[in-house]
């Protein structure tokens, strides 16, 4: 028991023990340098970093760590320290790296959408009024386009650029929308057509009249006049494709005067009136573009331009040539290309071009050679949807799509009796309609008004060369009356004509009364009475064209107008028109045709009322009020050069002063100077070229060429040429010693020189010490302010510094 009893206070007391040993504190071993030092970097390269505060964090553990590896300088440690400071070095540089393209690049891309953002905010805010400018949008547009080029986001790029996009495109519509209606350009599309360019959609009538256009100065290469001969509203609106007689030899120089037009959305509002003068060259030659096919069978050899010839085209099959009526080849004058027809499909044929020239007679650079082949797989087979009569002895064949070969082809029967020889047949590709006229009921017999006829239409075939099923239908065949298509205005000489285009030939009973009314640009209703036109001279048909009526409206008061060609006024074949036929269209006020000419010339120094023209100065006086041309420096030349940098109307438009460029007078003496017969009155009409022998003087400006110390006080002053005395003193010029400015005592002739010579002498109100002499830089400068003129009144060229010579 007792043996039991004491072993239990054993047990009690070690396990006491070894509980108070568990729970105390065991002081920790102190770690040495190298084992400081390896985990303070363990540490530092274990970092997580991912903002900015990581970023300052890490440098502070970083400088820790180093400040560690520092303390190992025992050679033993050598190895080890090498080792810590490029983990460090590793960790530092993967660190900065995230942090420049990642933390950094970050910001930069927030601020580079911040600043977009702000553009474009603002940008909304600012509105558009009638003084904005195209220029000013634009350059809003390149600014932010520059903004969105430091945004790296595509996503965010693509959104901002259509913003951007968006924002240039309602900024400039909304100036087209208030901007006042006017010519906006004229420019040659060719040497055969001009382009004249609204900057709103205009009225047609106005817009295609004749009236309201003025070309002074076209020539052909041969020096005789081209006129203006179509005008031709594009689907725009806002376009004039003018046709020219013929091509425009290149540098010719002429004038455009464009009328006041009405605007289609107001007739009382109308483009202002704009005159322009050009010069025309072309001297590219035309290249091949591209090969279209634009039906099956057919093709077309595109050009970079219009051709005024296709000089000679072949196409082979393999080495045969097969150009023919079979394989037709067509050009009209002014396409840009040549068609071909008739084509077998899914063949391939070599077309060859040479001699082919543009408007401007440049010839293509070489016999081009290209490829065409039509590939097609059309097995549906062409039908007739419709046969019509037009006229007696004329039907209308109405076809599901194009066909080819129709005078060839097509069989036209009549009762049975094969018509086709007798008959001329016309194919309109763009409608697919085909006009027979001609026709014959038997041998010699032609169909005669009123007879009914059974008509057979067979022998076609679409371009693939399907067949199509012949058709039978039976006509009635009458005359009818000619219907007005068209009115248009044409100018001819010094008359204008309202022109009527009708359907058919036309005859007229001129014995019948034209009448009508006119509304003024005063909206004043007034009535073309009896006596308005006479319709035995006034009204005739057109010489050339047996479908156009022309009326002679020369000289009738500006307004639109409506006439009315009575009951029974036209006729084809006998068969009258049974209702009145209305005709509308604008005139536009008469011009004054009276020539206006130069009266008077004043040049430099002449005497211009009581005031005497300054240099550089260069006043025509005008019998009239000009036209803008009378401003273009161009038209105005002396010996035969363009000497004038601007030209100016002073209080009206008869007077016009010239500006001439500096330095382009050399000597002072008589000139030829001549006024181009470019020039135009504010009517429209050209003066003759005028040529005055003038004196024009001198307008080289002076130079300070030298200085030069002569005295311990005078510097010698040269000049390019002689200067006038009076014009010269110490307020004209600054002397500089190293720099610093010095006084001036006066100015004085140069030594051995006399009046007005090229030399004098600036003396100065302290002499020059001899160490200045020795060592410093001594300058003279012709000051901005100065006003030393030469003889002819020159001003001295400021500005110029010159060293001094010791």
């Amino acid at each position: 028991m007792a043996f039991n009893k004491n072993k239990k206070i054993v047990t009690t007391a070690l396990t006491a023990a070894m509980v108070a040993s568990a729970v105390a504190p065991v002081a920790a071993a102190k770690l040495t340098p190298a084992q400081d030092a390896t985990k303070a970097v363990d540490g530092y390269y274990k970092l997580s970093v991912k903002t900015k505060a990581d970023v300052s964090n890490s440098a502070k553990v970083k400088k820790a760590a180093l400040a560690k590896v520092a303390k190992l300088t025992s050679k033993k440690d050598a190895k080890l320290k090498a080792s810590l400071t490029a983990k460090v070095a590793k960790k530092s540089a993967a660190i900065n790296k995230y942090y420049q393209t990642v933390i950094v690049a970050a910001e930069n891309e927030a601020k580079a959408i911040a600043a977009v953002d702000a553009f474009l905010k603002a940008a909304a805010q600012v509105p558009v009024t009638a003084e904005t400018t195209k220029e000013q949008v634009e350059k809003a547009y390149a600014d932010v386009l520059a903004l969105i080029a430091k945004v790296k986001t595509e996503a965010k790029k693509t959104e901002f650029k259509a913003a951007a996009d968006k924002m240039k495109a309602d900024a400039l519509a909304k100036i087209e929308e208030l901007a006042s209606p006017k010519v906006a350009s004229v420019t040659a599309i060719n040497a055969t057509k001009l382009q004249v360019k609204f900057n709103k959609e205009v009225n047609e009538t106005a817009a295609e009249t004749a009236g309201n256009y003025t070309f002074v100065g076209l020539k052909d290469k041969d020096g005789n006049a081209v006129t203006a001969t179509a005008y031709e509203l594009q689907e725009d609106n806002k376009t004039v494709v003018v046709t020219l007689s013929g091509a425009i030899a290149n540098d010719t120089t002429f004038v455009t005067t464009v009328s006041e037009i009405a605007t289609k959305a107001d007739a009382n509002v109308k483009t202002a009136k704009y005159t322009q003068t050009l010069t025309f060259s072309d001297t590219v030659r035309p290249a091949l573009s591209e090969v279209k096919y634009t039906a099956p069978g057919k093709a077309e050899v595109h050009f970079t331009e219009e051709l005024s010839t296709i000089g000679t085209v072949k196409v082979y099959d393999g080495l045969t040539d097969v150009t023919s009526t079979v394989y037709t080849v067509a050009h009209t004058a002014g396409q840009s290309f040549i068609s071909l027809t008739a084509l077998d499909a899914n063949k391939e044929y070599k077309v060859v071009v040479t001699g082919a020239k543009d408007q401007s007679g440049n010839l293509i650079a070489t016999p081009i050679e290209v490829a065409v082949k039509n590939a097609a797989t059309d097995v549906v087979v062409p039908t007739i949807t419709s046969i019509t009569a037009n006229a007696v002895g004329s039907i209308q064949v109405q076809f599901s799509e194009a066909v080819k070969s129709i005078g060839a082809k097509t069989v036209v029967k009549v009762d049975g009796y094969d018509s086709s020889a007798a008959t001329v047949q016309t194919f309109d590709a763009k409608t697919n309609t085909l006009t027979i006229t001609g026709l014959e009921s038997s041998l010699g017999v032609a169909v005669v008004n009123g007879a009914v006829h059974s008509i057979n239409i067979s022998g076609y075939e679409d371009l693939v060369g399907n067949d199509g099923s012949a058709v039978t239908k039976v006509l009635s065949f009458s005359n009818s009356a000619p219907t007005l298509q068209a009115t248009s205005l044409v100018k001819e000489g010094n008359d204008t004509f309202a022109v009527l285009s009708f359907d058919k030939a036309v005859t007229l009973d001129t014995t019948l009364e034209v009448t009508g009314s006119y509304v003024t640009p005063e909206n004043i209703y007034k009535v073309v009475d009896n006596a308005a036109i006479t319709e035995a001279t006034d009204v005739k048909v057109d010489l050339v064209d047996n479908k156009k009526v022309k009326i002679k409206v020369t000289g009738k008061e500006a307004g639109n107008y409506t006439l009315s060609l009575p009951v029974n006024f036209v006729a084809n074949a006998g068969v009258k028109n049974d209702k009145a036929i209305s005709v509308n269209f604008s005139l536009s006020s008469s011009a004054d045709t009276t020539k206006p000419s130069v009266q008077n010339v004043y040049v430099p120094g002449e005497l211009m009322g009581a005031d005497t023209v300054a240099l550089n100065t260069v006043y025509v006086k005008y019998s009239h009020n000009m036209s803008a041309a009378a401003l273009n420096p161009n038209n105005y030349t002396v010996d035969g050069v363009s000497i004038f940098k601007d030209a100016v109307f002073v209080g009206d438009k008869t007077l016009v002063k010239l500006t001439i460029k500096d330095g382009v007078v050399g000597i002072t003496g008589d000139r030829n100077f001549t006024v181009s017969s470019l020039v135009t009155g504010e009517n429209n009409v050209a003066i003759n070229a005028t040529t005055n022998v003038e004196k024009f003087t001198e307008n080289v400006k002076p130079v300070l060429s030298t200085g030069k110390l002569v005295d311990g006080d005078t510097l010698e002053l040269t000049f390019s040429e002689y200067i006038k005395d009076s014009t010269i003193g110490t307020t004209d010029f600054e002397v500089y010693i190293d720099g610093q400015k010095v006084s001036l005592a006066n100015v004085t002739q140069g030594v051995g020189t006399v009046a007005n010579d090229n030399k004098f002498e600036l003396n100065l109100t302290t002499a020059v010490t001899a160490q200045q002499l020795a060592s410093s830089v001594i300058t003279v400068k012709a000051v901005d302010t100065g006003d030393v003129t030469d003889l002819a009144g020159n001003l001295l060229t400021t500005g110029t510094v010159v060293n001094v010579q010791k």
